[in-house]
């Protein structure tokens, strides 16, 4: 059964396109076709008057002021036509991406777990605007989410609501409070006591830290565990992570590029490149601990050169069972590489499922 949100954003859709517009919308079309006809039939009026004009039947001023008559008409339907094609075009946009939006809820209609890929399919962008007041801890701050699409939607529950007279009372003294403090807060910024109250907790904060790493270090020296701070732990699982790399450097400026040497390796073979999609598509962790550690290529190569090993020893064992014999291929050349073929198609089958798809 559809969730409340899913209804209202599917009677919005179609709110967005009233009976009104989609009546506006078959005039239109039908004003497009007569137009249509009707600059056809000038082309035909006007090739007529022209040979009219040339044989005589009809006079040079009758045909210039006949002339001037249809291509003022033809021009005026042309513009016409050009922006009835623009508004049918968005009418038509607009009922499509109306019905994929649609066909989008029912994809999701029912999910366990909210994904960044789900988001990504419904949401186009979101607009957090400035906050109404600053430095008021209780204000407003307005966000706008535009979903693919259909741009923005504003869900009911945030439409106006009637409020009690007591609630409006509350409302209105709390309002008054953030004006007060926000005027408090404009003016310490202006005088600069603003800044040095935040100068003074940075400070502050600063100050806090070097403690903690300071006695940290006086904890181990000790012998005893002290918590340590945050960009402690941090600074010191970094210095790890470089040491047990072993990676070196080079100052070139202001910067420190690291020496990394690219390994001259031959190209991957046919049973190498199989392994490595199929590591890629169906086993990516295990795809991804050989990339971190920069044993991809050779686990592919091992997989490749075996599969060939394997290969070279499975496919003539098989011709052996099957009588594919060199007697069979100078009587029947066809039937030999036919048979060579199955050969080749069961052992590699064997291979996959022994090293690649394992």
């Amino acid at each position: 059964m559809p969730s409340m949100t899913e209804l209202s954003l599917s009677v919005w859709c179609r709110k967005r396109s009233p009976a009104s517009r989609r009546q506006r919308s078959r005039k239109q079309r039908t004003r497009l076709a007569t137009a249509k006809q009707r600059v056809s039939e000038l082309e035909v009026l006007l090739c007529k008057i022209y040979e009219d004009n040339i044989l005589g039947k009809l006079s040079d001023s009758r045909y210039a002021t006949l002339d001037a008559q249809y291509e003022k008409e033809q021009s005026e339907l042309n513009a016409e036509i050009s922006a009835l094609e623009k508004a049918v075009k968005s009418y038509e946009k607009h009922e499509k991406d109306a019905d994929r939006f649609i066909a989008l809820i029912d994809k999701y209609e029912n999910f366990d777990k909210l994904t960044i890929a789900m988001l990504n399919e419904f949401i186009e962008k979101i607009l957090v605007h400035e906050r109404d007041r600053k430095g008021s801890i209780q204000t407003t701050q307005e966000v706008e989410i535009y979903f693919n699409f259909v741009g923005r939607f504003v869900p009911p529950a945030f439409g106006e609501v009637e409020l009690t007279p007591e609630e409006l009372e509350e409302i209105r003294k709390r309002e008054e409070r953030k004006d007060r403090l926000h005027q408090n807060y404009l003016k310490r910024k202006a005088s600069g006591a603003q800044k040095r109250y935040e100068d003074k907790i940075k400070a502050k904060k600063g100050r806090n830290r070097s403690q903690e790493s300071r006695h940290s270090c006086r904890g181990h020296c000790k012998g005893s565990v002290r918590p340590r701070s945050a960009v402690y732990r941090r600074k010191r699982a970094d210095e790890r992570s470089t040491n047990s790399m072993n990676i070196t450097y080079t100052q070139n400026g202001d910067y420190l590029i690291p020496n990394i040497i690219i390994r001259k390796t031959k190209p991957l073979g046919h049973y190498g490149r199989l392994r490595k999609a199929y590591l890629k598509m169906h086993r990516p962790i295990l795809f991804n601990e050989l990339v971190l550690s920069d044993r991809l290529f050779e686990h592919c190569a091992e997989i490749d050169e075996a599969a060939q090993n394997r290969m070279e020893l499975i496919v003539p064992q098989l011709a052996k069972q099957y009588g594919v014999t060199e007697g069979l291929k100078a009587e029947n050349q066809m039937e030999w590489v036919r048979q060579m073929n199955a050969c080749k198609a069961q052992a590699e089958e064997v291979v996959k499922a022994e090293l690649i798809y394992d």
